[in-house]
C-alpha cells in the first residue's frame, strides 16, 4: 500500500498590486486556510488511483516524493494585445522524501524534476484526472496527472525513470482577473503535490 502523510499548503501571497479584486481574493483564501488549519489529508492506494493515471505493468515505484513551494504566474497579453491571461512564469519547489528529507527540486517551466545528486528529467503529460472530494471553499487544485519521463540528464536517482504520477495535489492553479491594469504583474500561488517515480522492473 502506498502511504501518504498529512500535508499542508502555503496559500497565495498578495500580488504586487492594490487592485480590489485581489484584496477580495485574499479574504477568500484566508478563509480557506482556516478550513485547512488542521491540514488536509489525502490517501491514495494503487487501487484508488484513477484508471487513466495507472502505470502500465512491468514498472515499479522507485521513489516517492512530496513537492511543496510556489507556482508563479504573470499577467500577460496575447499576441494581439486584446486579451490577457495568467501564464505560468516560474515554479519554485523542494522535493522531499517520505521522511521529510530534501532530495531535490521541482522547477520550470518546463516542469523539471532535479535530484540532489544532479540527475534531472522532464516529462511528457499522458493523462489527467480531476481531484475528487475537494471542498468548494478551497482554491481549485492542480489536476492529478500521469507523465512519461523523457531521458534523464546526468546519472543518479532520475536515471531510467519511466513514469511519474502526480497525486494528492493542493493549490497551484492560476488566479482569475488578469487585465490591462495588471499587465506584467506576478502572483505567487502555494501548492503541494506528491510525485511518484517509476522504473521498469
Amino acid at each position: 500500500m502506498m502511504r501518504h502523510q498529512p500535508f499542508c499548503v502555503q496559500f497565495p501571497s498578495r500580488p504586487d498590486t492594490d487592485d480590489t479584486t485581489f484584496r477580495a481574493a485574499r479574504v477568500l483564501i484566508l478563509a480557506a486556510a482556516v478550513l485547512l488549519s488542521g491540514c488536509a489529508t489525502q490517501k491514495f492506494t494503487r487501487e484508488h488511483i484513477p484508471a487513466p493515471l495507472k502505470v502500465p505493468g512491468g514498472h515499479a515505484v522507485s521513489m516517492e516524493t512530496v513537492a511543496s513551494g510556489s507556482m508563479i504566474f504573470q499577467c500577460r497579453a496575447n499576441v494581439n494585445g486584446v486579451a490577457f491571461d495568467w501564464t505560468l512564469a516560474d515554479i519554485e519547489a523542494s522535493l522531499k522524501n517520505r521522511g521529510g528529507k530534501v532530495v531535490g527540486r521541482f522547477v520550470g517551466p518546463p516542469a523539471t524534476w532535479q535530484a540532489s545528486d544532479g540527475s534531472l528529467l522532464t516529462a511528457t503529460p499522458l493523462a489527467t484526472a480531476p481531484l475528487i472530494n475537494q471542498p468548494s471553499a478551497i482554491q481549485p487544485s492542480l489536476p492529478l496527472a500521469l507523465y512519461q519521463a523523457n531521458p534523464a540528464t546526468g546519472r543518479g536517482v532520475m536515471t531510467a525513470v519511466t513514469y511519474i504520477q502526480q497525486l494528492a495535489t493542493v493549490g497551484g492553479t492560476a488566479p482569475a482577473g488578469c487585465d490591462q491594469t495588471l499587465l506584467n504583474k506576478k502572483y505567487k500561488v502555494g501548492f503541494q503535490s506528491d510525485f511518484i517515480f517509476y522504473k521498469a522492473n
